[in-house]
């Protein structure tokens, strides 16, 4: 700037320049006199800044982090950041309390998990506030809690797992990490079922009769959460086959008598046996019994002087055992008879 000072003779010369930046637009703020001597005079009034762009967002269960690059000021140092924020379908903006800072970041707390929420900021000078930024987008959440109501189901070699649906941090429950081990072991092993979302699995590959410790944890897109409670469970199996099958002849019959299988398959008891007998060369047919809970039964209705097979089977609640060995004999009338007793005596 110059002035020139002027009466009714006329102008008079020019005083020496002097630089000036203004912090409200059309008004001097702080002048230079410092630059005497010089014909012109530069300045450069200031104005709001300008609007930043590039956000960097971290969420938490009820929060999420903004941060953003400076940017350009407009001439006079930045001297705050309001942010501001909405749930994404919501038309009206809340503006974030924060106090007045020009830190290029903000911890947008009391926020709704689960939910998609708007962000935007605008930078402040001594001018006034300048444009808003581009809204950028994120939801609040964490990783999942712990899966509650845990139960293991023995089955054949085998454990059916069943559990709740924990709450999901805010987002998609995308899988369950199952793990088991026997129950006296340090060790877990991940029980490898895929990728899914549902809230059973049927563990297998167990042994039979050996207690095992099983917990499951679920996982989103923001990691896994805490485990649940251990569960424990004896997976069982069919009993194995009967030993020591014998026969003993009569007329028309036949009594059959063998030993309980050893292994029972853990706790699954024997709750039937199976008898099944063939003619020489026919198929099998099954001897319909109302008491085939015992280790011994006498087959009627035979004939007599012809071989039959026999073979016994053990069943439980986990279904039917292997067959025991097969015995062949003939029913056949004895040639005589205790006449006392009525006792057969061959």
């Amino acid at each position: 700037f110059r002035v020139a000072a002027k009466n009714s003779v006329g102008q008079g010369g020019w005083s020496d320049t002097v630089s000036a930046t203004s912090s409200i637009e059309g008004k001097v703020d702080t002048i230079d006199t410092s630059q005497g001597g010089s014909d012109t005079l530069s300045a450069t009034p200031a104005k709001t800044p300008s609007v930043t762009s590039g956000f960097i967002t971290t969420v938490g269960d009820t929060f999420v982090s903004l941060s953003w690059p400076s940017p350009d000021n407009g001439g006079s140092p930045i001297t705050d950041y309001v942010v501001q924020y909405k749930i994404a379908n919501d038309t009206a903006w809340d503006t974030f309390e924060d106090g007045i800072t020009n830190t290029t970041s903000a911890n947008v707390t009391g926020l709704d998990p689960g939910i998609e929420y708007l962000f935007r900021v605008a930078a402040k000078n001594s001018v006034g506030q300048g444009g808003w930024s581009d809204t950028v987008r994120a939801t609040p959440a964490t990783v999942p809690s712990a899966p509650t109501g845990l139960v293991a189901t023995p089955g054949n070699s085998s454990a059916l797992l069943n559990w709740l649906i924990p709450d999901n941090g805010g987002v998609v429950i995308t899988d369950y990490v199952i793990e088991c081990k026997i129950a006296n072991d340090a060790t877990w092993d991940t029980f490898e079922d895929g990728i899914t979302n549902t809230t059973s699995a049927n563990v297998t590959g167990l042994d039979p009769g050996t207690p095992h410790s099983f917990r499951v944890a679920a996982t989103n897109f923001h990691g896994q959460g805490p485990w649940s409670d251990i569960v424990i469970a004896t997976p069982a199996t069919v009993p194995s086959a009967p030993t020591g099958l014998v026969a003993t002849p009569g007329n028309t019959t036949i009594l059959l008598t063998w030993t309980a299988p050893a292994g029972l398959g853990g706790d699954s008891a024997v709750t039937h046996y199976i008898i099944q007998y063939a003619a020489a060369n026919d198929v099998w047919s099954t001897f319909v019994d109302a008491n085939a809970s015992t280790t011994s039964v006498t087959i009627h209705g035979l004939t007599n002087d012809i071989e039959y097979s026999f073979r016994v089977a053990a069943a439980s609640h986990m279904g039917q055992g292997p067959w025991s060995d097969t015995v062949g004999i003939m029913p056949f009338v004895p040639l005589f008879k205790n006449t006392m007793l009525g006792l057969p005596l061959f």
